[in-house]
């Protein structure tokens, strides 16, 4: 009994391991997208396809600015600390 419920603990701290390990390459977590026009029909679905092919994982939330309620998902922005795959 003691070994089966020390093997699932294992197991579990492993799992948090690697959920920790992805969520640290960017891999795991959210983003939060503001939008115009100019970008929605071609270049918008494009970054989207791409981020959901190399990071499942990540949620994606889009606000367009011309929508109410824009204004605290722009101005609550923090900078990246990394941009990965940005030249």
């Amino acid at each position: 009994m003691f070994v089966q419920e020390a093997k699932r603990a294992l197991s579990a701290s492993e799992r948090v391991l690697e959920r920790t390990r992805a969520a640290a390459r960017g891999e795991l977590g959210k983003v939060r997208l503001a939008y115009t026009f100019a970008i929605a029909y071609e270049t918008l679905p494009a970054l989207l396809g791409a981020l959901a092919e190399d990071a499942p994982e990540v949620l994606q939330h889009l606000h367009r600015p011309d929508q109410p309620g824009h204004e605290p998902a722009v101005t609550n922005l923090r900078p990246a600390r990394s941009c990965r795959g940005a030249t």
